[in-house]
């Protein structure tokens, strides 16, 4: 006698095409959104900052702020890029 299916509480299956689905996806799809605008306003902060301390003639603190503003440029940017294969 096995307890194996005793133990396993019964989930019912959600059709792939049903709306909590969709609600979900949308939701998510609106989270990774959020995201990329983040992202993209802290590659806006950094590049202005960095200009700024170019000004101020801080080199290092400059090219700092300079390759984070464009590493959260170029994240944000891959988040929203579409995907071939998605549709």
């Amino acid at each position: 006698m096995t307890l194996g299916p005793l133990l396993v509480p019964h989930h019912p299956r959600i059709p792939a095409g049903s709306t909590p689905n969709r609600v979900t996806l949308t939701r998510v799809s609106r989270a990774v959104d959020a995201f990329a605008i983040l992202l993209l306003a802290a590659a806006a902060f950094s590049f202005a900052f960095g200009v700024h301390a170019l000004g101020d003639r801080q080199d290092f603190k400059a090219i700092y702020l300079l390759v984070i503003g464009g590493l959260s440029l170029r994240a944000s940017t891959e988040i929203l890029r579409p995907r071939g294969g998605s549709a």
